[in-house]
């Protein structure tokens, strides 16, 4: 990752949860891509939690991506404490999927342990919103555990990651199948 986005790259090798949240097709799926690449050079030894249908085709049509499917807020909870304590970076897209067709307490329960897991032992997680500037749903349960947080959002042909926390700032990225993305 180049050094305008280095602050990702840190909160990557420190086992920081990242969470990055957008509309559709403003380039997480990549991005998650992108991350996975970058965990496995450094040793992370990351996989895919692939919990929507998008993520699930993306994932098997790259080929060459350690992933396992979640069809429920509790077997990805699950997935994510077992490949936790193994050691295993999660990459979880996205975790608030199931959430947001199926929303209630048991969910909330299910989502917050998640997020926490990823908060304790690393990992990167994406949310989709309904618009953009909007908070994904389930945000209550998802954004108090992430260490860093970040906006991807789609401007006339360009795609941006906007960080939030811990320190406001933009980089403009480009989605590539073969890397993830490729940053401007």
């Amino acid at each position: 990752m180049r050094a305008l986005i280095a602050p990702l790259a840190r909160a990557l090798e420190s086992r920081t949860h990242i969470l990055i949240y957008g509309p559709a097709a403003t380039g997480k799926t990549h991005l998650a891509h992108a991350f996975f690449m970058h965990a496995e050079e450094a040793g992370l030894r990351p996989i895919i939690v692939a919990t929507e249908p998008g993520t699930i085709t993306y994932v098997e049509h790259v080929g060459s991506l350690d992933h396992v499917t979640a069809r429920t807020l509790d077997e990805m909870a699950k997935i994510v404490a077992e490949e936790s304590l193994r050691g295993r970076l999660p990459i979880i897209d996205s975790i608030n999927w199931h959430y947001r067709e199926s929303p209630g307490l048991g969910s909330a329960r299910s989502l917050a342990f998640t997020a926490s897991l990823l908060y304790s032992h690393g990992g990167v997680s994406t949310a989709q919103v309904a618009g953009e500037g909007r908070l994904p749903s389930g945000a209550p349960f998802i954004l108090p555990y992430a260490g860093l947080l970040a906006e991807t959002r789609r401007r006339e042909g360009r795609f941006e990651l906007i960080i939030i926390r811990p320190v406001r700032r933009t980089a403009v990225f480009q989605p590539d199948p073969k890397v993830g993305v490729i940053w401007k």
